[in-house]
């Protein structure tokens, strides 16, 4: 194994395929590859089961927030976008432009997971998973720093209204527009309306609203058709001036909707990044609690909220002020299902999704690692002001798995990154 040829020859996958460093909530390009190199960890699969043993319980209509919490790398966006996938339909990513599906199936992402337990001899998780199929939901995937516009008030609950809004088929991108769109479906002429006009503008109402002031007659003359009323105009203008939001007017709408669909359908708010969107601000944290809240009791337990955040919930609370903290602690209620996770399982994964070797290649690695193991511990041996133990070279068994690296390379890295947090360079 002295080349590099030879060196990528021991790998069970090929090392030049595209690997994402970093999983993106909202990034689905390489979700196939994302799914099948999923490794379930046993700290993974002790969260899931947790989780799972909350959303599968047909009688829990109180714990209906997850907060998962981990350090930069420990996974938490990839775990969240797992089970958004799992766990519903995502609606902005079902087809692509030439109508074919551009994601796996629901059913097979989730026999995927399902065999990845059953190998791990989980038999447990294997039936909360395929029990959770059975429940019909709606997922909405989203990172709430990249999604909301900072420079607006209440950018937390506007962002919420907005994919939302997106999910049921309405105007993600124009709360007037939106709400005009609801009203008629809530009367019955949504669908009349956008045939009308089709009709007259000569484009589908997906392309033209997003344009809606270029198309003011075409709008009044279709509503007119369907509402057999005389044409109108600036019908949007007026939905766009007169547009409020609220909690309670959000929670409502979600009520609305879900009493349309089949008694045991759920709506699930997947949150990437909320600790951090939220930050020291009292007004996101009372937004949060109050949405979380409100969902929970009006819903009966049918809207969940599960976010994500680079602190666990205590820590979070500890770094306010009294009057802060008192607000956020609140929160906790809405978010009693607290899933961590630890940057050590971060070893686990990297040696079974990158480093897993070809068995041919293993007896020769045992064989290094006789010949060289009491050299390594000589080279790597740490003295007690280090955060590294002596035995940070491994075992037979961590050399074969983490070659060509060492263990404590992860570890150096890791700390590495957690000191470039603490100076907020991420």
């Amino acid at each position: 194994m002295d080349t590099t040829v030879e060196l990528k020859e021991i790998f069970a996958k090929d090392i030049d395929r595209r690997i994402n460093g970093v999983i993106k909530a909202h990034d689905d390009r390489d979700l196939s590859q994302e799914i099948d190199e999923y490794v379930l960890t046993n700290e993974i699969q002790e969260n899931l089961e947790k989780f799972f043993d909350a959303y599968d319980d047909p009688d829990n209509h109180v714990d209906t927030g997850a907060w998962i919490s981990g350090f930069f790398g420990s996974g938490k966006s990839h775990l969240l976008k797992m089970l958004s996938y799992i766990l519903g339909t995502v609606p902005d990513a079902l087809i692509d432009k030439n109508g074919v599906p551009s994601i796996p199936s629901r059913e097979r992402i989730v026999h995927t997971m399902m065999r990845k337990a059953h190998e791990q001899g989980n038999l447990e998780l294997e039936g909360l998973l395929e029990r959770s199929l059975r429940i019909p939901a709606t997922s909405m995937l989203f990172n709430i720093d990249q999604k909301a516009d900072k420079s607006k008030q209440a950018p937390l609950l506007f962002t919420f209204i907005d994919v939302f809004n997106a999910a049921c088929g309405y105007c993600g991108g124009n709360r007037g527009v939106a709400r005009f769109e609801r009203d008629l479906d809530a009367n019955g002429k949504y669908e009349a309306f956008k045939q009308a006009f089709e009709a007259h503008a000569g484009k589908p109402w997906e392309e033209g609203r997003d344009e809606a002031i270029l198309w003011d007659m075409e709008i009044g003359q279709a509503y007119a058709d369907v509402s057999g009323t005389a044409p109108q105009h600036d019908i949007i203008g007026r939905y766009e001036q007169g547009f409020s939001a609220s909690v309670d007017s959000f929670t409502n709408d979600v009520v609305d909707w879900l009493g349309r669909q089949s008694p045991d359908h759920r709506v699930l708010f997947m949150v990437d990044e909320v600790g951090q969107f939220i930050g020291d601000s009292t007004q996101r944290m009372l937004d949060l609690q109050s949405i979380a809240e409100d969902l929970s009791v009006k819903t009966n337990g049918r809207a969940w909220i599960v976010v994500t955040s680079q602190e666990n919930l205590d820590t979070i609370i500890s770094d306010q002020n009294q009057r802060q903290g008192n607000d956020f602690s609140k929160i906790q209620g809405r978010f009693s299902i607290k899933l961590k996770l630890n940057s050590a399982d971060t070893i686990e994964v990297i040696q079974k999704r990158l480093l897993d070797k070809k068995p041919a290649y293993i007896p020769e690695l045992e064989e290094l690692w006789e010949h060289e193991h009491d050299n390594m511990r000589t080279l790597f041996e740490f003295n007690a002001y280090t955060r590294f133990k002596n035995n940070d070279s491994g075992s037979e068994s961590d050399f074969v798995a983490s070659y060509p690296f060492l263990n404590y390379e992860f570890g150096l890295l890791q700390t590495a990154f957690r000191a470039m947090s603490d100076f907020s360079m991420f």
